[in-house]
Formats: structure tokens, C-alpha cells, sequence
């Protein structure tokens, strides 16, 4: 018995005669899967481990893991016998892909007769090749037809023709006797990723925030994971050119999942992970909010700091704060986006939002809220000249103005070329690096400081 079906792509459309029941080769498809867990890495190229239970007859058999991501990495599909002590061997092993394209599909027809039916009316014959997006068929009466392919509306294809939804593993075993084994599969695939969410409210006092982090999962793999272990990673890991990281994501739909207990970061290699307390759904074109860190209080700090190079007359806030115990915190943060917020009578106001790298314990974090409105700066180059062949002088004058009615401190940035050295200065400074010179000065309310400073540059 045969079923007709037909698919509908872009500007056309394949009538399909699908077998039903029809089986061409001896095979044995795995049912279903008993295990999953997914190892998610925030730049979506996740690891995915699968135990599929199957049973073997002795001798060769054919098997098959049905419903892959569509997004799998060709190359990554990894297959071992789970304690069979040798009494099972793999073979082969072969990842029969979806088809991509209507070209590609017919090319897989060479030497059967196709119907195509174009603007001007249908051609039948028997396909002998597909020539870049054109097909090449014979008639039944002789003679070549070339049919241009931007001409085709629909195709006819012969019965028992299939298509696959969704990548195939087809696996060669050999087996010394009957019954049931477990099949370890693990593979690498693209658009399945977290990223790290923080968010925080400044108290009034803008000395403590209340800072909390979620992650969000995003499955766009063309597939759905049911009840997984989900492990996070935190860190930058190496990628071979062979597989670089697809279109991340997708745009999904949001949901929120509770855990029972906040995960805590577990040294692996030298990275991180956060092993979730239960297992998780997660639905294709879905993304899933999962609590990453308890809401605690953070010690901080706010910064004024003024960059004339990079942000010209404006100076930019910043929340400081020191990833360690004493201010609240004391563990691995994974990179992420920092949303501010701060309480008012009239609700919560977002102050700004950052994005932060990783951050081991111990080190200082800076997140950008956005430009004081009352502090004004300017870069003003007052006199260059060159005093050798090889060195220039340069006097350089920094004003800040505060329109605010109090004293506040700025943090004033400077870059610097090649070797230098300050001669004079108005104010103390501090060499930061090669390149960056900071100084510390306090601006009082309602009025203005200056820094001046002179630099012998030598090239």
C-alpha cells in the first residue's frame, strides 16, 4: 500500500508516493532513549551524552538512532558499547543527514524517472544529472531535456521515495550472541547554549546591591531533550575549525523552570561547571530560565570615571565591587549580562546594564551603568612641540565640571603612545600599564578641577 504526500518549499513543491511499511534493507531501530544529558557551553556548540538500549541478534546487525539534531556536527558522533567486555563490536558507523536542498534530493534520484512540472508545463523523464540548480532528464522517446531550475514549480517523485526530518546514526554491529545491550552515543551540536543573567538592585545608600544570577538555556537544535541532566560550563573552550559555532539562536519561546537548590561551581580542567539539582525538558525553539545564583548582598562601590579618548566630554558610572567573601560573594562568576536596577517610591528604574566576562574569586568587577549627568569633562591638547628627531613634548589640560552640590571624586584616564615619560604634572598619577596613565582628583560642588599635565613622548 502506498500513501502520496506532498511538500511544499519555496516556489515549489514535491509530490512524494511514500512507501508505507516498506522496508529495504534488514535494520533495527533503536525505540527510544533512556538516558540524555547535555553539557551546555555559552557559545553554542554544546556536548550531548545518550544511552539507547538495543537489542542485538548474534551476528551482524544493522541499528539505527533516529531523530538527531538537525544542527549535529557531521563529525562529531562518538558510539561505544556500554560493559560488554568485546561481545559486541561496532563496525560502522554513518550519519545520514537531512537534505538541504531540492537539489541536493534529486540528486539522489539519478536514474529513476521524475515528473517536473514548470511555467511552461510538465517535463517527464529519467533524471541522468543535476547540474548546479538545473536538471538534466531523458525522455522516454530519446533525446536530453535540460530543465533550468528557477523554471520549476513542482516535482513528482517516484514511490518510495523518503526524506528525513531529522539526521539518522546508522550503526554496523557484530555480536556474539543475542540480547539486550546499551549504546553510549556522544556528539557535539550547534544552537544549544546558555548565557549567564545577573540582576541587581542598589540600595538607596549606593553601597550594597542585592544580586542574584539566572541562566538562560536555548535550545534551536531542531530537536527536544526530554528529562536531562544539564550541566553548565563557564569558560572560553578551544574550538577546532572543523566546527565553528552555527547562528546561535533562534528566537524562542521563554518559559521558567524551579529548582529545588541553587548549583554550585565545580572545578573542571580549567573551567567551571554548575551541575543543575534536577532534570530538565528542553523543548526545540524554546529558552528556559533556570535560577544560577541566590540573591545576596554585595558590597560596592560607586565610580566616576572621565576617558576623554573613548568617551570624550562625558564621564561614565561605574558600580564597583570585589568578587570575594568579605563583599558577599567568594565564587566563580560565569560571563554575563548585569542588569542595575534601584527601588523608588514610585517602583523599580533600571540604572543601566553591562555585560561582564568570566570572574575568578579575588578579582575586582566594574559594570558600566551609563554618564553622570552632571559631571562634564574635556581633553584639551594646549601645546606640542618637537624637541629631537626622535621625541615630541606634549602638555595636555583635563577639566571637570560638576554641576552637582556636592564634592565628588574622578578617576581620569589618559592613553599614552610609545615610550614616554611625564615630566610635569599637576596632580599625582599612577602608570597603569605601558599605555595608561590614571590620576585621582576631587571636583568640588558646583565647580571645576583641572589636571595638567606634560609628556615627553619618544618614538
Amino acid at each position: 500500500m502506498f500513501r502520496s504526500k506532498r511538500v511544499v518549499g519555496a516556489g515549489w513543491s514535491l509530490s512524494l508516493a511514500v512507501a508505507v511499511g516498506l522496508t529495504l534493507w534488514p535494520q533495527l531501530v533503536v525505540p527510544s532513549v533512556r538516558q540524555v544529558a547535555v553539557v551546555l557551553y555559552p557559545d553554542g556548540v554544546s556536548l550531548v551524552q545518550e544511552r539507547w538500549p538495543a537489542e542485538v541478534n548474534r551476528g551482524l546487525n544493522l541499528i539505527e538512532i533516529p531523530d538527531l539534531p538537525s544542527t549535529i556536527i557531521e563529525s562529531s558522533p562518538h558510539v561505544r558499547v556500554a560493559a560488554e567486555g568485546g561481545k559486541v563490536r561496532i563496525l560502522e558507523l554513518e550519519l545520514l543527514r537531512t537534505v538541504r536542498s531540492r537539489e541536493e534530493l534529486l540528486s539522489g534520484l539519478v536514474g529513476k524517472t521524475v515528473d517536473l512540472v514548470t511555467d511552461r508545463g510538465s517535463v517527464s523523464g529519467t533524471l541522468q544529472a543535476v547540474v548546479g540548480s538545473d536538471f538534466l532528464l531523458e525522455r522516454g522517446g530519446g533525446g536530453l531535456v535540460l530543465v533550468a531550475g528557477q523554471t520549476v514549480r513542482e516535482a513528482v517523485l517516484p514511490s518510495g521515495t523518503t526524506v528525513r526530518a531529522r539526521p539518522i546514526l546508522r550503526l554496523t554491529v557484530e555480536s556474539d550472541s543475542q540480547g539486550e545491550v546499551d549504546l553510549d552515543l556522544t556528539y557535539q551540536t550547534t544552537g544549544l547554549g546558555w548565557q549567564a543573567r545577573y540582576s541587581a538592585v542598589l540600595e538607596e545608600s549606593g553601597t550594597q546591591l542585592q544580586l542574584g544570577a539566572w541562566a538562560t538555556i536555548q535550545n534551536g537544535s531542531g530537536r527536544s531533550f526530554e528529562r536531562a541532566k544539564v550541566v553548565l560550563v563557564s569558560g572560553l573552550v578551544h574550538r577546532a575549525r572543523e566546527a565553528p559555532p552555527g547562528p546561535l539562536f533562534r528566537e524562542a519561546a521563554t518559559t521558567l523552570a524551579a529548582v529545588s537548590e541553587y548549583p554550585q561551581e565545580e572545578p573542571l580542567f580549567e573551567y567551571y561547571e554548575y551541575e543543575l539539582g534536577r532534570l530538565l525538558s528542553l523543548e526545540d525553539g524554546q529558552a528556559k530560565h533556570v535560577p544560577l545564583l541566590a540573591d545576596g548582598t554585595v558590597r560596592c562601590n560607586k565610580r566616576y570615571v572621565y576617558e576623554g579618548l573613548r568617551d570624550r566630554n562625558r564621564v561614565r558610572t561605574e558600580i564597583v565591587f570585589v568578587n570575594e567573601k568579605p563583599s558577599g560573594l567568594g565564587r566563580a562568576l560565569p560571563a554575563g549580562t548585569v542588569r542595575i536596577f534601584q527601588k523608588t517610591r514610585q517602583g523599580m528604574r533600571l540604572l543601566g546594564e553591562d555585560r561582564i566576562p568570566t570572574v575568578p574569586v579575588g578579582k575586582e568587577v566594574s559594570i558600566t551603568t551609563g554618564y553622570a549627568f552632571d559631571l562634564e569633562g574635556k581633553r584639551t591638547l594646549v601645546e606640542t612641540r618637537q624637541i629631537s628627531p626622535e621625541a615630541r613634548e606634549e602638555t595636555y589640560a583635563i577639566d571637570i565640571k560638576n554641576s552637582k552640590h556636592e564634592l565628588v571624586r574622578v578617576e581620569v584616564l589618559e592613553h599614552l603612545p610609545g615610550d614616554w615619560e611625564i615630566r610635569r604634572s599637576s596632580h599625582p598619577f599612577r602608570k597603569k600599564s605601558a599605555t595608561d596613565v590614571q590620576f585621582v582628583v576631587d571636583v568640588p560642588a558646583d565647580g571645576q578641577a583641572t589636571i595638567q599635565y606634560t609628556a615627553v613622548i619618544h618614538y
